[in-house]
């Protein structure tokens, strides 16, 4: 499976902001990658989702969004904190262009809104594992002299690159959800040592019934991205006893059977109907129905609307 997918349906975009959806998680990820000086300013208790996106269709090629709102520490004055992901594994140039459009457009939102002006703080998550960090744009204009660079805009982001985060950090993060998707993210690139990190997560949270939808996330995300012949794929979870090889193998026979691994249901609304009429009844929740099949989650209930679900 190519792993440069620049679709804003690709799986690790979609597994990560589903992650991010879940309130406690998204603080534990900002408390443990924020600056210092940003969380003595930011109140990260009060974090919520801002229901918005400052992405432009063309901008979408290129990230995903993930919109929060947070106070400063005693007032009520809030900022946009936009936690964005970067679609490609090997990011070319000039992503701090975009990055640039994307804050100035989410500037030009508040204003036509008439809202009072708020701060936007860009937060980029890179997942890949080339070497790649963002740059000044002052370095797009090294060849001209200092008095014509000073006329180029500059801005402050923050960035955290998956694979600079050593496996011992990781470890040590308190918030299990954020240590098992940052783990399953970071082994992706070797499909058995997925599997058997896979089945280590089902083995350790599967006795906690608030990670049951979660560990059907993450089932479906390591699924749809470990690129085995199914033959292979069945013997390598055989080799894992008990009820974790049981749920495993359990999720990758429903989606087979409902074509998603093989991609037969792709860009097919009748085949996601389905789906997603299938999954409601089987007790999926909405949001996880949304990651599994690409769709936003007010599509998924417009779905069980029209067909009288909900």
């Amino acid at each position: 499976m190519a792993d440069d997918n620049t679709s804003v349906h690709n799986p690790h975009d979609r597994f990560f902001k589903s992650l991010m959806h879940n309130r406690e998680t998204a603080i534990a990820f900002l408390e443990e990658f924020l600056p210092d000086e940003v969380k003595e300013v930011l109140d990260l208790q009060s974090l919520e989702l801002a229901n918005t996106t400052f992405l432009t269709d063309e901008l979408k090629q290129y990230f995903s969004d993930i919109v929060f709102k947070l106070k400063m520490r005693g007032t009520e004055d809030s900022s946009f904190l936009s936690l964005l992901v970067e679609h490609k594994s090997n990011p070319g140039e000039y992503v701090e262009f975009q990055l640039m459009g994307y804050t100035a457009n989410g500037y030009l939102t508040q204003l036509k809104e008439d809202k009072p002006l708020q701060i936007i703080i860009p937060f980029v998550y890179y997942h890949g594992r080339e070497k790649w960090r963002l740059k000044p744009l002052s370095e797009y204009f090294g060849q001209y002299p200092a008095s014509l660079r000073r006329f180029v805009p500059e801005f402050d982001k923050i960035f955290i690159s998956l694979f600079d985060v050593s496996p011992e950090h990781i470890e040590q993060l308190t918030d299990a959800m954020l240590q098992a998707a940052l783990t399953v993210q970071r082994r992706r690139y070797d499909p058995f040592e997925l599997i058997r990190t896979w089945m280590d997560i089902l083995n350790s949270m599967s006795s906690y019934s608030k990670y049951g939808n979660f560990l059907a996330t993450i089932s479906v995300y390591c699924i749809s991205i470990i690129d085995l012949p199914p033959e292979v794929f069945r013997a390598e979870i055989a080799k894992y006893s008990g009820q974790k090889n049981s749920t495993a193998m359990s999720t990758y026979d429903q989606l087979i059977e409902k074509g998603k691994i093989e991609g037969k249901i792709e860009g097919k609304i009748e085949g996601k109907i389905e789906v997603v009429l299938n999954a409601y009844a089987n007790g999926l929740s909405i949001q996880l129905i949304a990651n599994i099949t690409g769709m936003e989650e007010a599509e998924v209930v417009g779905i069980l609307e029209k067909h009288e679900r909900v």
